[in-house]
């Protein structure tokens, strides 16, 4: 029904994700410059471009929407973990327009701020590696985690 592995708190961090950049490259970015193996995070402020995903379970891919608007960050919460050897960043959005319409979905790369502010959590303890499930076409935590 689920697995489950222990972890602590280990460092906390607040910052700025300067306008222009790439909201997915900065988080991994700051996951190199850190080392964090395992940590959460939740994002506000806005973009000025985004990309969107949802997962077709029978296709088992992502059918992504890209469009460039200047949209609030109603929230956007994710993680970061390894792929084999990099960060992996794994979020979702949700944003609004000035008329209070929203969209979101699984965040993807290209999605650009025109200001964000973030909170991580690092945990410690363990550090998933994420590897593709073939039950579900998706790159999940490996469960014989690593120290």
């Amino acid at each position: 029904m689920f697995d489950l592995k222990e972890v602590n708190p280990g460092r906390r961090f607040i910052g700025n994700i300067r306008k222009g950049a790439d909201l997915i490259s900065a988080l991994e970015k700051i996951g190199v410059q850190k080392d964090l193996r395992l940590a959460t995070f939740t994002a506000t402020g806005s973009v000025s471009k985004f990309t969107v995903g949802t997962f077709d379970q029978n296709q088992q891919v992502y059918v992504t929407h890209a469009e460039e608007k200047s949209l609030e960050i109603v929230g956007c919460t994710g993680n970061i973990s390894w792929q084999t050897s990099r960060p992996f960043v794994y979020a979702h959005i949700i944003l609004s327009d000035d008329a209070g319409i929203i969209t979101g979905g699984r965040l993807f790369s290209d999605s650009i701020v025109y200001h964000a502010e973030i909170h991580l959590q690092e945990w410690v303890g363990l550090a998933p590696i994420r590897t593709y499930d073939e039950r579900t076409g998706q790159m999940r935590w490996h469960l014989s985690w690593e120290k």
